[in-house]
């Protein structure tokens, strides 16, 4: 016989498509767990299932989750069963089957019209001939434990048929049995006789199946208040997930004017950086135009000057530094600088340095005279390469100094060092 009973359960689990079935092998061993009292129980290496709360969840999102149920069949639901004959053993194993699968125990060797089915042990079938006759009289099958073992095995009842035991070959109708067994219906026993119209299969049984009811109507509450705790769950999400999406849908919009403020604010600001910058070009271009056309208007006014163009058309002749460093002259070495041609404003000439201790070193000097500016640069060495180092670059302004002629200005050497000089017009 069967050492351990397990209800043939159907395990789903609700998709966004509905309900969906969990294959027998994994319906068996979720229902190995949920029989275990087991908290949790794998599915595959996604997903598992919290068995104390009925609901699926990804191992790598938990805040995510599915309802789920069981569904038992009960091939034996609102079924009465007598068992005879049996060791104390088998008539446990038996009896531990019948009740998982819905099924009620009578009264040991009790007999009522209520019973549904009587398991016999096949050996004991005439031990047991009185209450035979009566229950094959009206109608009620004796089967063998086989039948209740196949119901153990594969979860739904198989046919009687297969089962049935008999004294005799089962020719008459149920009436002429009843006749001949001159049965009577037994009154169920005092204390659980009720109104006719309320009687139900499992109201005639013993203090044992009085538990079993109790304990299945609790289970059916205990279900239903764990379906509408799931229902509530399943609306409390609905209601979060309405809820924070419409709490992103305004921080997003949020979000947006926010953006759009900023955008506006900067495309004022640069417009207002723009408008300033381009006033503040315009006014120093403009600064810079009076500044130049000043400078035109001094320039042309120092070209026709009649004192300037005469002081130029003496130093045109020869200009020369003061051979022993008297009076202004601050230049250390001293040289004569000849203008040699002009053409406009082009200058070209030399400079004869003086000083023993440069060897009568000559240079080619060019530049350009502007009002009374004049620039100019020594470049090239015609004699005493070993005494001066050209470039050179020469900047002054003619000035009249006591009546002195003179240039007045700054060199700066191929050193990068700046040094002043005078140069004075020896007439």
């Amino acid at each position: 016989g069967p050492s351990t009973a397990m209800v043939k359960a159907r395990w789903f689990w609700k998709s966004d498509k509905g309900w969906q079935e969990y294959n027998a092998r994994t319906a068996d061993r979720i229902e190995i767990a949920f029989q275990k009292k087991d908290k949790k129980i794998r599915v595959d290496s996604e997903s598992f299932i919290e068995l104390d709360k009925l609901v699926q969840k990804r191992y790598q999102d938990e805040d995510k989750e599915w309802p789920v149920k069981r569904e038992v069949d009960m091939p034996f639901e609102d079924d009465v069963l007598l068992l005879l004959g049996f060791s104390e053993a088998k008539r446990t194993d038996l009896a531990e089957v019948i009740k998982m699968n819905g099924g009620l125990l009578a009264w040991n060797d009790r007999f009522h019209k209520l019973i549904t089915y009587i398991v016999c042990e096949d050996s004991k079938l005439k031990d047991f001939e009185e209450i035979v006759k009566k229950a094959e009289a009206v109608g009620i099958p004796v089967l063998s434990e086989g039948f209740v073992l196949e119901v153990d095995e594969n979860g739904i009842k198989p046919d009687e048929q297969s089962y049935l035991l008999t004294l005799s070959p089962a020719t008459d109708s149920n009436k002429k049995r009843k006749a001949e067994a001159n049965v009577v219906d037994e009154e169920p026993p005092k204390k659980l006789q009720v109104d006719k119209g309320d009687v139900k299969m499992v109201d005639i049984v013993d203090d044992e199946a009085e538990k079993l009811k109790k304990e299945k109507e609790e289970k059916e509450k205990e279900e239903k208040e764990k379906e509408r705790k799931i229902k509530e769950e399943e609306e409390k999400k609905i209601k979060e997930e309405k809820d924070k999406k419409e709490k992103e849908e305004k921080e997003k919009e949020e979000k947006e004017k926010k953006e759009k403020e900023e955008k506006e604010k900067a495309e004022k600001e640069k417009i207002e950086k723009e408008e300033k910058e381009k006033k503040e070009k315009e006014e120093q271009e403009r600064k810079v135009k009076e500044k130049k056309e000043k400078e035109e208007k001094e320039r042309d006014k120092q070209k026709n000057d009649p004192e300037l163009q005469a002081l130029w058309k003496k130093m045109d002749k020869k200009l020369q530094t003061d051979s022993e460093g008297k009076g202004v002259i601050k230049f250390p070495y001293p040289f004569e600088l000849t203008i040699q041609s002009r053409k406009k404003n082009d200058i070209k000439g030399t400079i004869f340095w003086t000083s023993p201790s440069l060897n009568n070193a000559l240079t080619k000097f060019k530049g350009s005279v502007d009002g009374n500016t004049i620039k100019f640069e020594e470049y090239k060495i015609i004699r005493g390469e070993d005494s001066v180092v050209v470039p050179n670059n020469y900047t002054a302004k003619l000035v009249s100094v006591n009546n002195v002629l003179m240039l007045q200005g700054q060199v700066k050497d191929s050193n990068g060092d700046t040094n002043p000089f005078e140069v004075v017009l020896q007439s």
